[in-house]
């Protein structure tokens, strides 16, 4: 069989799989952080050519939230943006086809290192069909380990590539680059293409250190980069490190890597309790043991499983301080390192399936009943994805598996507080708290559910305790603020949005807050310039953009308010309020053509904005 009918027949093969696995995922809600990463996101909304994304973290807030800086990753985003504007399922669908794309990777990488055409179909048929990978595939946040994913292994398979002198030198060392800035994880591409450059290739060749040398410096110059920029976060995380606690968390990772490696199989089966009782302590153990029978029984494949176990070793280790400070363990976070213990497992059973030397019939009779068995599996097991379908559904699945899962926690929190049930949101923020003393924005968070609970007084003493765990910590001076507000105490609430305005410039919340005080004192040149100052901070944000709009309307500039409502228009398609204020202005300024025309369609965008409404149906009465 020719390679380019075997590789056709090999994708057919995991696109089926693929389809019959996720099937479900393409109906499924944004949850969690897809709300502020994708639906809210400025970013997705700001021209290409602006290059915002590239200037600003991944949840636009000027690193004021966060540390990320994944322009990859909300680039993929924007494109998205551009095909399916808001819609979940085109989200869904390219992170579905990027898995594909990755499982296609997984089988070409493994047939290029090992030549063995039946581990390398075994390898890309594990990874497409496994259910540890999707909750990867099914949460749009997880883009960046995908993408990660993508790029470390096109790293790497380029690399060889460049080896047999069949690629240029830049080529690994973009994919480096691409990977480094899908996710932080990234620094680990060089280390495991240098790995693979020790490990598989040198009796033949000489190493390159030309070439690693290059990806070592981009490595450590990202690292020394981020460092200066987030000094007070990585003193966090990496200052004062106990390499004991560091050693005993990295062995914790990986008994829970092999926990849900094993245990993804849906809950019917025996094996899964039986497994369950017997994995924490000991997986981690028998995987070395493993590795080791494997290594000297595989006397053909000793450097592709040790190339396989460091791979599944190094891509594993920046995790270890991720759980530390998030104190919270992810399955998605595990994507990358899949694949050294799916390369493993496939040399084991391609050398199976070699010893019991099937005849012709033999041989296409074990490739179906494997193929069919596959396709049971993935049937039966990621049809339990259905629980990403909405964020209640994914909130009840993680806390009934993890009850103190602390994001499964605040989104439960941050939900039953929306919906009203403000006792409840409360009992659980308090929990939250509990399992996170020590944590500003935990008690922040307590605050902001004790506010929607009437509590004042226990809310203000929340954000003394978050200032009092983080003096630079700018969002407990804004819940001080809004305490003032519940207090009608408007000039204290002024002089707490300004002091966290002096720890953080850039709080865009607390630059809007005191544009509104401002305008409520009819202060316009005041209001105009906050406004004017938090437009140049973030130049796509929807409320800064409508505000400013607003402002200059009240301080009868129309054509500036106008430029305003046009940009939020453009940017924001889908909203009413841009297209009511602009109707508003031409028919202020008895043009009844324009604003017939500008406030039908916030009347159509929003059928039950009633000022909208009542101001169209009066104009076509005339």
């Amino acid at each position: 069989m020719s390679y380019s009918k075997n590789f056709f027949i090999i994708s057919f093969c995991l696109f089926v799989i693929i389809v019959l696995s996720y099937r479900s995922i393409i109906f499924a809600d944004f949850v969690w952080d897809d709300k502020f990463l994708v639906f809210e996101n400025p970013l997705l909304r700001a021209p290409l050519w602006s290059f915002e994304i590239f200037r600003q973290d991944i949840a636009c807030s000027n690193f004021s939230n966060t540390i990320y800086y994944r322009p990859i990753q909300i680039l993929s985003y924007a494109l998205d943006y551009r095909l399916w504007a808001i819609s979940p399922a085109g989200y869904h669908l390219t992170n579905i086809l990027f898995h594909f794309i990755n499982a296609l990777l997984v089988y070409y990488f493994s047939l290029k290192i090992s030549k063995n055409k039946i581990a390398a179909a075994i390898a890309g048929t594990i990874f497409v069909s496994h259910p540890l990978n999707s909750g990867v595939v099914s949460y749009i946040s997880s883009r960046a380990d995908i993408l990660l994913f993508m790029f470390t292994l096109a790293a790497c398979l380029s690399f060889v590539f460049y080896k047999e002198k069949k690629c240029a030198f830049w080529v690994p060392v973009l994919f480096i680059i691409f990977s480094i800035f899908s996710k932080e994880a990234g620094i680990v591409t060089p280390i495991l293409i240098f790995f693979m450059d020790i490990v598989l290739y040198y009796r033949e060749e000489k190493i390159n250190w030309r070439f690693h040398s290059c990806g070592m410096g981009i490595m450590f110059l990202y690292f020394i980069s981020h460092r200066y920029f987030f000094s007070s976060r990585y003193n966090t995380i990496l200052n004062g490190q106990n390499y004991f606690v560091f050693f005993r968390d990295y062995i914790g990772i990986l008994s829970e890597f092999f926990r849900s490696f094993v245990l993804n199989i849906h809950e019917k089966f025996l094996i899964r309790r039986v497994i369950e009782e017997n994995t924490r302590v000991f997986m981690p153990a028998v995987f070395f043991a493993v590795c080791g029978l494997l290594f000297f029984y595989l006397k053909n494949n000793r450097r592709l499983i040790m190339f396989a176990f460091v791979f599944f070793l190094t891509a594993l280790f920046p995790m270890a301080f991720v759980v530390k400070y998030f104190n919270v363990y992810g399955e998605h976070w595990m994507y990358l390192a899949n694949y050294g213990v799916i390369l493993i497992a496939a040399l084991f059973l391609s050398r199976i399936y070699a010893v019991l030397n099937f005849n012709v019939i033999g041989k296409y009779a074990g490739i179906i009943i494997f193929s069919a068995g596959i396709i049971f599996y993935s049937f039966f097991t990621h049809w339990n994805t259905i629980y990403w379908r909405s964020e209640e559904t994914l909130n009840k699945h993680v806390q009934s598996i993890s009850p103190s899962d602390n994001v499964a926690m605040y989104y439960s929190a941050v939900g039953l507080a929306a919906s009203g049930k403000n006792e409840d949101a409360l009992a659980l923020g308090e929990k939250y708290t509990n399992k996170n003393p020590n944590e500003a924005r935990a008690w922040y968070i307590k605050a902001r559910l004790e506010l929607a609970s009437g509590n004042v007084e226990s809310a203000e003493l929340d954000c003394e305790k978050a200032i009092e765990l983080n003096p630079l910590y700018d969002d407990g001076y804004i819940g001080l603020a809004f305490c003032a507000f519940k207090k009608n105490d408007e000039k204290k609430a002024e002089e707490y949005f300004k002091k966290a305005l002096t720890i953080n410039s850039k709080n865009i919340e607390a630059l809007l807050w005191l544009a509104r005080i401002h305008a409520e004192k009819n202060d316009n040149e005041t209001t105009i310039a906050i406004l004017e100052k938090a437009k140049k901070i973030s130049p796509y944000k929807y409320d800064v953009i409508l505000n400013l709009g607003t402002a200059y309307s009240r301080a009868s500039r129309n054509r500036d308010a106008a430029r305003e409502y046009m940009s939020a228009i453009k940017y924001y398609p889908e909203k009413a309020m841009p297209y009511y204020n602009l109707g508003r202005i031409f028919y202020d300024s008895d043009y009844k053509k324009y604003a017939k025309e500008y406030l039908g369609k916030a009347v159509k965008k929003d059928p039950f904005f009633m000022p909208a409404v009542e101001l169209y149906a009066e104009l076509m009465k005339k």
